[in-house]
């Protein structure tokens, strides 16, 4: 047996994510899009910068210390304390930047602008469009995601019970000791941000199946739905009817004098049609009989007078050309 090819993509956090997951990574669906949602001119999108958490992913990313980042060749060294505050201290600013504006949004807001960034994607504006889907229309694989750890040092967990025993440490071992946790502290942030950017990611790419799963169900409903005849809808009043009634028997022995006389009209109408037809080839084909004749009378002409004007024939003296 072959072994099943592969259907979704696997690596670190460093993979971008498609443009659809990207448009609703800060939004969520609660209501059914509108025409006023999709038009271009309903909203401005904001401009939003890359979050901490998604910048962590980046191996080459000027905001990460780079004594945090994991080593290549060479074996890293110990890291100064007031670029480790500074990172963070920035870090958290624009983390908390970032909250105030996100708070600043309501559900309905956060629907709109999801609807209108969908809208404005190659490959994701059918999942918020009226048209039918078709075969043609296709999202993107999932992509799995696990946590940066080559990218970023893990947190050496182990200074949790060093620490806790500072009954005999000294003034330096605990400054020392401060500074360590400092630095791991640090590295734990980058790597909760980084995990929150990998749910972050996920659940976007939940609701775009989400999505397109509603769509393909709408699809396969009216494909399965067959539309009902009106002459299987029979509603003579407001109550309900009986089948042996009299007035009921009598509206259905209308109905089937109509479907017949209907489908009569249709016959009688395609009959007058062919032979429509068939009056009008006869009359194209006995054209097409006068066209050519009339065409080898005019050769014959021509033929005439070009032998009279070879025997000294004047031009005013040429039979006259036929009409």
């Amino acid at each position: 047996m072959k072994p099943s090819e592969a259907s979704s993509t696997k690596g670190l956090a460093l993979i971008t994510q498609p443009s659809p997951v990207q448009a609703i990574i800060n939004a969520f669906r609660k209501a059914p899009p509108m025409l006023f949602d999709v038009a271009d001119d309903t909203h401005t999108l904001p401009v939003i910068a890359a979050s901490p958490a998604m910048s962590a992913l980046l191996l080459d990313d000027v905001n990460i210390d780079p004594m945090l980042r994991a080593p290549r060749s060479a074996s890293p060294k110990s890291p100064d304390l007031s670029s480790l505050v500074a990172s963070s201290s920035t870090s958290s600013a624009s983390k908390r930047n970032a909250e105030d504006s996100t708070d600043a949004d309501t559900p309905s807001k956060r629907i709109r602008l999801m609807t209108a960034n969908l809208s404005q994607t190659t490959s994701g504006s059918f999942l918020v469009s009226k048209p039918k889907m078709t075969t043609l229309n296709r999202i993107a694989p999932p992509i799995l995601q696990r946590a940066p750890f080559s990218a970023i040092l893990e947190p050496n967990w182990s200074l949790i019970c060093e620490m806790s025993k500072h009954e005999h440490l000294s003034h330096q071992d605990l400054a020392e000791g401060v500074k360590a946790l400092t630095l791991n502290l640090r590295l734990a942030q980058l790597h909760v941000e980084a995990q929150d950017g990998i749910i972050e990611s996920a659940n976007a790419q939940l609701v775009i199946q989400n999505i397109y799963t509603d769509k393909l169900h709408h699809a396969l409903f009216e494909k399965e739905t067959k539309k009902v005849s009106k002459a299987n809808r029979v509603v003579l009043n407001v109550g309900g009817t009986h089948l042996t009634d009299e007035e009921f028997i009598q509206e259905m022995e209308h109905r089937k004098q109509a479907r017949e006389a209907g489908k009569e009209a249709k016959r009688i109408r395609k009959e007058q049609k062919v032979a429509k037809k068939a009056k009008k080839d006869a009359s194209q084909a006995a054209w097409q009989e006068i066209l050519i004749a009339h065409q080898s009378e005019v050769n014959t002409w021509k033929t005439l007078c070009d032998r009279l004007v070879q025997q000294g024939a004047r031009k005013k003296d040429l039979p006259s050309k036929l009409r």
